[in-house]
């Protein structure tokens, strides 16, 4: 089917699922279909096993075709924090960001894509990688399913964007809670001070004040009075309580045309992109 093109799918990819939204409209946009599909793990690399099901599901008329803006799972990234160097080029800092990656995360990162999230002179910031061999067979599954692939983000990115509006980035305790991921970070001073994805336990939000207290160790930081904004798509109103009165905020998308905060939760991943 020959899609306008208007038509933007947001594709959030998940060890476990594929969440697909289909938004239409320029001026006033709507969601006009939605669907999640749950992956069956064949692969040893699962990622290999959710491009293995994303193929499938764009051959399928009500998919194909179209402007992909894709939101990779945070289990599917990789973070570093940033200290700001006056004396480094780009392509200089670039060349040791790759270093820092393979070093950390292994020779599937030697040739990393990367992506820097700069937030002003003389701030450490935060970087973003991906395995090069992981993005290039996705682009090869939307191209060879004629669909346009505008862009690629982890969810704390897409989140982060969408959701700006609702805190204040410059101090504060940032939680997103996606199925069998969990990613901490801190921001303090517009600055990003750390940043940590784990495979959580399933009782983690009891155990959230532990979670902090260790990444503000591990980073030297003084942030035990910060508000802590967390988004937890599946679970939008369970709000963690914190030692010492710490003040937490949850974060949630607001309703649209064709989505309902409710009844569509499980569709939220997806919409932030």
């Amino acid at each position: 089917m020959l899609r306008l093109w208007t038509d933007r799918i947001n594709i959030y990819l998940h060890p476990d699922q594929i969440v697909l939204v289909r938004e239409v409209g320029v001026l006033r946009r709507r969601i006009a279909d939605k669907e999640i599909v749950h992956v069956t793990d064949s692969e040893n690399d699962p990622w290999f096993s959710v491009l293995s099901c994303l193929k499938s599901v764009l051959q399928e008329n009500r998919w194909k075709g179209g402007n992909a803006h894709v939101i990779l799972s945070d289990r599917f990234a990789r973070f570093l924090t940033v200290p700001w160097d006056e004396r480094l080029t780009k392509s200089e800092r670039d060349v040791l960001l790759q270093h820092r990656f393979a070093d950390i995360y292994g020779s599937d990162f030697q040739a990393a894509r990367m992506a820097v999230a700069d937030v002003g002179y003389g701030k450490q910031s935060i970087a973003c990688a991906v395995s090069s061999v992981h993005l290039d067979a996705l682009e090869a599954v939307c191209k060879n399913a004629g669909t346009h692939l505008v862009s690629v983000k982890p969810f704390l990115m897409s989140a982060l964007n969408r959701l700006r509006s609702g805190f204040d980035v410059r101090s504060a305790w940032l939680v997103l809670a996606e199925r069998s991921c969990l990613t901490l970070g801190l921001v303090q001073d517009g600055e990003w001070r750390c940043v940590r994805c784990m495979i959580p336990e399933e009782d983690w939000v009891q155990h959230l004040d532990i979670l902090l207290e260790r990444e503000e160790l591990s980073c030297g930081a003084e942030a035990s009075n910060l508000p802590v904004y967390v988004f937890w798509p599946e679970n939008p109103d369970i709000k963690p309580e914190l030692a010492n009165g710490r003040p937490v905020v949850l974060l949630k998308l607001s309703g649209s045309e064709g989505y309902s905060p409710l009844a569509d939760r499980a569709f939220v991943p997806a919409m932030c992109g």
